[in-house]
């Protein structure tokens, strides 16, 4: 399970906030992590708008490293590894299954 967030939305910066929760059936185990990017434009160059780029991009910079936490945490806990496959946000948030169910 994850969540993601604007926490902040300004003219030229952006903190994002995303969280991934796993819990193993049987309740040995619940790993929950938490990051936040802080993203910002370049001055004089052409950008995506921070909303858009907090719709699609933002999370899909973020999870590769909540898939890593989560995983190495899960190893040095010398619990059975839990290996969350890479994923395709964008590709999730376009579709139109997974956006109908919302």
């Amino acid at each position: 399970m994850y969540n993601n967030r604007r926490i902040a939305d300004y003219e030229d910066k952006l903190v994002y906030e995303m969280s991934c929760e796993v819990k193993d059936e049987g309740e040995l185990f619940n790993i929950k992590c938490t990051m936040i990017g802080f993203f910002s434009v370049i001055e004089g160059k052409e950008n995506m708008g921070l909303r858009e780029y907090s719709n699609i991009n933002a999370p899909a910079a973020i999870f590769p490293y909540i898939r890593e936490i989560i995983a190495s945490t899960s190893i040095r806990a010398e619990i059975p590894p839990v290996v969350i496959p890479p994923t395709n946000l964008n590709l999730l948030k376009r579709s139109p299954e997974i956006n109908s169910e919302k």
